[in-house]
């Protein structure tokens, strides 16, 4: 069985409610979740022993509940649900979830597991791991307030701006044995919905923060590790030491809102399998309740002898060696529990020292455009750009010629073409890839003494920006252009879009003018 994420939260009653008011509406919360109209499971059910077949659902084969109970004599009670779903390819899923209180604090427990029957070395492809609902149930639920890394979670994303709060996000950042948080910079629909879907989606593994421009710079002015890539995110780890993971634009701004929180699901669950350790309620009513009963048999075995019936300590010594049997079973059970998780760990462990270096690799490409730090020039929001309109673009131009110091220019040539891509569905892509340009512009002409190479691999690694140096299918007449006199090769692209209808495919046709030292962009619309 391969373990695909664990969450560990505490439970306390939101102000006005009690604690026993506060168990019942988790463990009413959890029962709703798993029976079903036809046959429903009360709360108190959940205090016992059972098991239940469940109403398949999303095509799945079968489903049922089993659960189990233990208590105590310290008052300490844990309950252990699981609830497995049998698909139709012969794969197992198990939802498990262990609610129950240790020394006065009620704590749950819940992860996802999978087993599938391998045909030998075949390779199994990764699941798409979701949270089930009930934890959106349980930190919606108005009478709890749910903890976890000692932090509230409640399914929302916190929304950061200005200078006061730039410092608040820098001191939490610098807070030990926290969750990871994830930066986004939100600057469209697309991101505000996908950074709400990530915040919903990774309850107690993740905690989302929302910036815009401004406040990115002023956050990475008080710390210089959370540089925020323009319109993308930042996973910044629990340990601030380690180095963050910068998430694409493409993945913040996506078409499928579900994008960003299946990216750093990818990237956490794993992580919270190695780091969660065991569930220690479970164990640790276990084994109070295995202790009471060996003390409990040795006293009935003492009192025996102490009476001098031969009866009484035949009896005795009986009920104590079948609980020593029973111990030695529920010990084993544990052991091979334990051995069990020990070697999915290690499996974990091994996937992941084995991926560090295509993960360092892939961190080299990720290359998002970073925020540049507070006081530097162009750190004012970039206008917004509307399909076809000449006017927002040209707003556009200006604030990008300025922040690039005049070392990205635009002919008219580049209006007519935008006028004429009407029906162009993605404004805000080209509005960032001509950011993108204006930093490349910026940064290549500003007389550093760097080694390029292939240019247009420099500015993918550097940028996260796809320019192509040629196209064999490029008309001849179209290959050229005039601009103050001087005739330019506009071959040079960059690719804002492709793989899609042409009134989708986006391009900004420019040339390199290396005596003057600037970029020249003479068209800004759909491809030729």
């Amino acid at each position: 069985m391969q373990i695909l994420y664990v969450t560990d939260f505490s439970i306390e009653p939101s102000p006005g409610v009690d604690h026993d008011t506060a168990i019942d509406a988790t463990l009413g919360t959890l029962s709703t979740w798993v029976g079903d109209d036809t046959d429903p499971i009360h709360a108190a059910d959940l205090l016992g022993n059972g098991r239940r077949e469940l109403q398949p659902t999303h095509d799945a084969l079968r489903k049922h509940a089993e659960w189990t109970h233990l208590a105590s004599p310290q008052g300490d009670w844990v309950t252990r649900l699981d609830v497995v779903t049998v698909n139709g390819d012969g794969s197992h899923f198990t939802a498990r979830v262990s609610i129950g209180e240790l020394h006065g604090i009620l704590r749950l427990r819940l992860g996802l597991a999978r087993e599938v029957d391998a045909a030998g070395l075949s390779p199994i492809a990764d699941p798409q791991v979701r949270q089930p609902h009930v934890l959106a149930n349980l930190v919606g639920h108005p009478g709890l307030r749910i903890h976890s890394g000692g932090q509230l979670v409640d399914g929302s994303a916190l929304q950061a701006r200005g200078a006061d709060a730039a410092a608040l996000v820098a001191e939490a950042l610098r807070v030990q044995h926290r969750l990871p948080v994830l930066l986004v910079h939100t600057r469209t629909r697309e991101a505000i919905q996908s950074t709400r879907r990530a915040a919903a989606g990774l309850v107690g593994l993740v905690r989302v923060v929302t910036v815009d421009l401004p406040t990115a710079r002023q956050l990475l002015a008080e710390e210089q590790r959370a540089r925020v890539p323009y319109a993308g995110g930042l996973l910044v780890w629990s340990d601030l030491a380690v180095p963050p993971t910068a998430v694409g634009e493409d993945v913040v701004n996506a078409q499928d809102n579900d994008a960003l929180r299946a990216s750093v699901m990818a990237q956490v669950a794993p992580l919270s399998v190695l780091t969660r350790g065991s569930d220690e309620v479970y164990r640790a009513v276990r084994e109070a309740g295995r202790i009471s009963r060996a003390d409990d048999a040795a006293a009935r075995t003492a009192a025996a002898v102490e009476s001098g019936s031969q009866t009484a300590i035949i009896e005795a010594l009986t009920q104590e060696r079948d609980q020593l049997q029973t111990d030695l079973s529920e010990a084993m059970e544990a052991w091979s529990e334990t051995e069990a998780r020990a070697r999915e760990l290690a499996t974990e462990a091994a996937r992941w020292k084995a991926t560090t270096e295509q993960l360092q690799i892939a961190q080299r490409y990720a290359g998002a455009t970073t925020v540049e730090e507070a006081g530097e020039e162009g750190v004012d929001e970039p206008p917004e750009l509307a399909t076809g309109d000449t006017d927002t673009l040209s707003a556009l131009i200006d604030h990008l010629e300025k922040s690039a110091e005049d070392r990205l220019v635009f002919t008219d040539s580049a209006y007519a073409a935008w006028k004429k891509a009407d029906r162009y569905p993605t404004p805000g892509e080209m509005q960032i890839a001509l950011v993108k340009l204006a930093r490349v512009a910026h940064d290549l002409y500003d007389g550093s003494d760097r080694t390029v190479g292939h240019m247009d691999r420099w500015i993918r690694e550097n940028y996260d920006l796809k320019v192509s140096l040629q196209d064999d299918q490029m008309p001849k007449a179209f290959r050229t252009f005039t601009f103050e006199g001087v005739k330019y090769d506009r071959t040079p692209h960059v690719k804002v879009n492709d793989g899609v209808p042409h009134h989708e495919c986006g391009r900004v046709y420019f040339a390199f003018d290396q005596k003057n030292e600037r970029i020249i962009v003479d068209h800004v619309g759909l491809k030729y």
